[in-house]
């Protein structure tokens, strides 16, 4: 796994069946953003930091239309050294996805 040594695993899942992967936003119509907490509920087939790392190696699979969005991957979530929690996330970065950890405080967009 690529998970930086100053981040320990609170909860982890095992990889999904890449069949089973769905894009769906986390947003409901008229909202603008959510918390932390509200975005683990809402998930319907929750992915992990191993289904990340295996889109990371198999981009082809990821639609085009994604690209202006974070995957988030909240069947992993991670504790940072400050104690904040944290799930990972990829990220177009303008050319490929990069794999990046996202803290769960935050609302998200």
């Amino acid at each position: 796994m690529s998970i930086p040594s100053n981040y320990t695993i609170v909860k982890d899942i095992p990889i999904s069946n890449p069949k089973d992967y769905q894009f769906v936003s986390f947003l409901k119509e008229g909202e603008d953003y959510i918390s932390g907490n509200e975005l683990q509920k809402r998930a319907i087939n929750p992915l992990g930091i191993a289904d990340a790392e295996y889109l990371l190696e198999h981009q082809e699979l990821i639609p085009k239309t994604e690209h202006k969005y974070y995957l988030v991957f909240v069947g992993t979530t991670l504790r940072y050294s400050d104690g904040g929690l944290h799930v990972p996330c990829l990220i177009w970065d303008g050319d490929r996805w990069v794999l990046g950890f996202l803290w769960l405080g935050h609302g998200w967009f």
